[in-house]
């Protein structure tokens, strides 16, 4: 069957992660390693390369063993195992390997975890490799060099130069060429200055030296960049202290200079480039993409006029994360802080409506066993003590055995029970107790620390309908993150009743509820969104805004999307939604100079007859654009031919209503859809 290409792929923007302190050397061993993966798995597009090990490190995976000895000729897969691929965390491998030489994409063989999860407890999880073309051009050139080839892998493998100056040489030059379009950032003299290798070149063809320290730390792909050039792997770029300096300023060196920067017009331009790149990326096969992804940005307001799609960029980034780790609300404004974090609250006798199984009673007391709390048992016994209290003497015994105590406990447990039933429920039937009840921010808060292995998301849909000062209180203070661990630089003291609550779920000395202090946990992130038209509703602070990334959600008029196809049927007479839509938000902002009040591609969100545009479309343009332009040559709510007449709203609920719509549409300019 004939069939015309697929259309290119909208591929999303790399995340340059400019702002990781990860470091990355020996770099000759991690080059020979990933060639040597790629020849072993039959030079297949994605090898998975590790295993587990002890838990928290991995090692190469058995099923490669064999091969790997076989194609090196060695017994020992010593050296192999201590090579950074299985060492060093995801992050900076990601920047080698991916962002520099561009040899492929280094991933974790479960795809729920985030890629920064190894930065900071100094696990190590699963990795793959999905191959690049790099990587068969290397083996291309390799091709010419089979009877040397274990030999050079071996001496790179340890990272030493081979006894084949030539194909030592080769390689290096290759990975040159494939690190040209990498782009670096250093800070100096309180300018941040983005560039590629082409600037470094263009000063030493000018008899430059460079400036090759940030002033601050080398950070991001310069920081491996560094640890290439240290290695004497560039061909052209050598260090002379901070500095960088000319291998050579031969007539060949200057050419390549040259063709580098003929190669680099030939590149796709980038619509932009980022120092950080959102964790809103990173749980989908970013999990926890922490892409992120936009990668390092963990608090983001969505802002943009109504209709522009800023719930569904979220719903979009979250969408395929598990639900139980989306948290969702919208602020309105009667949203408190008792509404956002909780408080105390009074509560019947739940004890008689809830269950519990064997297995669920003997995690729970498992879990306050571990969390170290006093006298777990008792403590078990009498909150539980109705759930207990019916089982046999068996059925009490196994779970105390379970949970790690001995059966001479068995006697304080039925203590523990009649003590619980006394104390809490002396009527049964009438009891009203107080209890703290926790709200979304909590909820979500403890759902993070419980599980930092993937994002949790909390979604805070029009954040300024709500007063921010009121719901947020002193929990603003923890929206100032650290940039490298994503964590609140500053706790804040959490009030006695929340303290208990959070200890209960956590656990006493818990790191989120250390010394009764609350700490945002790095895989927490927080999307808002904001309508523009109604910013004045609860003006926000300027210390809240700064705590915050923004990303305006700009109208999208193109056709090809859903919201490009949307049709406004007014009687036989059809227009498309964007076509209308691109002129009367022109004649909003003349109207009005801003663009708050004009309306997003999504202000509809299907076909619509005469009566839902009347109701939704016509009645905002009038109220919230034209009723006070009434009178007046900017007022464009007019009828007629020539467009002369002016109407008012409700002119549209008489018999000529889908007259008055056609000749309000050609009044506009909104030609009908012929297609």
């Amino acid at each position: 069957m004939k069939e015309l290409p697929k259309s290119i792929i909208e591929r999303r923007e790399l995340n340059l992660r400019q702002g990781i302190k990860s470091s990355l050397s020996n770099i000759r061993s991690i080059v020979a390693l990933v060639y040597t993966l790629y020849r072993i798995n039959n030079r297949k597009a994605m090898v998975e390369y590790s295993e587990s090990m002890n838990g928290n490190q991995i090692k190469l995976n058995s099923n490669l063993e064999t091969s790997i000895k076989t194609f090196l000729g060695i017994d020992d897969l010593g050296t192999i195992n201590s090579n950074p691929l299985f060492k060093s965390q995801m992050e900076a491998l990601q920047v080698g390997i991916e962002l520099i030489f561009k040899l492929g994409k280094v991933e974790f063989i479960d795809d729920s975890l985030a890629f920064s999860i190894e930065r900071t407890k100094g696990y190590r999880y699963k990795k793959k490799i999905r191959f690049g073309t790099n990587i068969q051009i290397i083996d291309i050139f390799l091709a010419g060099y089979e009877a040397d080839l274990p030999m050079f892998l071996n001496k790179w493998l340890h990272n030493q130069e081979s006894e084949k100056t030539e194909i030592d040489e080769g390689v290096k030059r290759l990975l040159t060429i494939f690190s040209e379009e990498t782009q670096f950032k250093i800070r100096y003299n309180n300018q941040e200055i983005s560039f590629q290798q082409e600037g470094i070149y263009k000063e030493f063809a000018e008899g430059n030296t460079v400036i090759g320290r940030d002033e601050h730390e080398n950070v991001g792909p310069f920081r491996v960049f560094k640890s290439y050039v240290k290695e004497g792997l560039h061909p052209y770029i050598a260090e002379s202290g901070d500095e960088l300096i000319a291998k050579n300023t031969t007539a060949e060196a200057l050419e390549y200079y040259q063709i580098v920067s003929n190669a680099l017009d030939l590149i796709p331009k980038r619509t932009e480039i980022t120092a950080f790149v959102p964790l809103e990326i990173e749980q989908e096969d970013e999990s926890i993409s922490e892409e992120s992804t936009k990668s390092e940005m963990r608090q983001i307001i969505y802002y943009g006029c109504p209709g522009s799609g800023k719930s569904r960029k979220v719903k979009e980034i979250t969408m395929k994360i598990d639900s139980s780790y989306v948290f969702r609300t919208t602020f309105h404004p009667d949203t408190d802080y008792a509404s956002f974090v909780g408080c105390y609250k009074p509560t019947g006798n739940r004890s008689h409506k809830t269950e519990y199984t064997k297995q669920q009673l003997i995690d729970i007391l498992t879990n306050m066993k571990n969390a170290g709390l006093s006298y777990p048992l008792h403590r078990f016994a009498v909150e539980y003590y109705f759930a207990l209290e019916p089982l046999s003497r068996a059925e009490k015994e196994e779970i105390i055995l379970t949970a790690g105590f001995t059966n001479a406990y068995l006697v304080e447990m039925d203590k523990s029970i009649a003590a619980g039933k006394h104390i809490k429920y002396i009527d049964k039937e009438n009891t009203i107790s107080y209890e703290f009840s926790p709200q979304i921010f909590t909820n979500a808060y403890i759902k993070a620390w419980k599980d930092t292995s993937k994002f949790v998301y909390l979604i805070i849909e029009e954040i300024n309908r709500g007063n921010c000062a009121q719901i947020f209180g002193d929990l603003f203070q923890l929206l100032d993150r650290d940039k490298e661990t994503g964590k609140s630089e500053y706790p804040i003291k959490a009030d006695k009743d929340l303290v208990a609550y959070i200890e209960k779920e956590l656990g006493v000395g818990h790191e989120g509820i250390k010394n009764e202090e609350l700490c945002l946990p790095p895989n927490l992130i927080i999307y808002a969104t904001m309508n523009t038209s109604d910013q004045s509703l609860f003006p926000m602070d300027s210390a809240f805004k700064r705590r915050w990334d923004w990303e305006y959600v700009p109208i999208n008029y193109n056709k090809d999307i859903d919201s490009g196809k949307f049709i406004i049927k007014i009687d036989d007479t059809e227009y498309l939604w964007v076509d209308f839509l691109e002129i009367v938000n022109e004649k909003i902002y003349d109207v009005t100079n801003s663009e708050d009040k004009q309306m997003g591609n999504f202000f509809i969100k299907k076909n619509v007859e005469a009566k839902e545009f009347v109701n939704k479309v016509m009645f905002y343009l009038w109220n919230e654009v034209c009723k006070e332009e009434y009178g007046t040559q900017r007022n464009f709510f007019r009828r007629g031919k020539e467009g002369n007449i002016e109407f008012k709203f409700t002119d549209l609920f008489g018999a000529d209503q889908t007259a008055i719509l056609n000749e309000f549409m050609t009044g506009l300019g909104v030609k009908p859809n012929r297609a």
